[in-house]
């Protein structure tokens, strides 16, 4: 899945899509936890999952009052998310899993890379830092995904 997010002009609007893409990571993590056999690949995956919820609170904390933004992550991206990681499980190993959430990570790193880039975002400092501590978590993720898929 390619991302659109952080290509909205509106930054609100870019925000509003960027949470809806963390619940979608925030439910493949949720299920892949849930099918992996190797209890070290479940340990990494329960802490990315809880990078993945921090980063919705601090932004949902930054525009707290001001933005009415997605509650729940029960939304259309987030099953094609969970899709991947079903098929990935239908093969059986957990490689396929790890590969699907790869591909999850390609996409939530395209998104902080867009959003610290955003124009909105550069007059606004402390958006901006909460953004990219986001993308460093998210290219730790992937960086460790890469390594364990290679």
């Amino acid at each position: 899945m390619t991302t659109l997010v952080g290509t909205q002009q509106d930054l609100e609007d870019a925000i509003k899509e960027l949470i809806e893409l963390e619940y979608d990571a925030i439910g493949a993590y949720e299920l892949a936890i849930k099918k992996l056999d190797n209890l070290a690949y479940i340990d990494i995956l329960k802490g990315f999952l809880s990078d993945h919820k921090g980063h919705v609170v601090k932004i949902k904390e930054f525009y707290k009052g001001t933005l009415s933004l997605p509650m729940t992550g029960d939304l259309v991206k987030g099953s094609l998310a969970k899709f991947k990681v079903t098929i990935g499980n239908m093969i059986g190993q957990d490689l396929n899993i790890l590969k699907a959430m790869l591909t999850n990570e390609e996409d939530t790193n395209t998104a902080y890379e867009r959003m610290t880039k955003h124009k909105g975002v550069s007059n606004n400092p402390a958006l901006e830092l909460i953004l990219k501590s986001a993308l460093e978590d998210e290219i730790r993720h992937k960086a460790w995904l890469e390594s364990e898929t290679a």
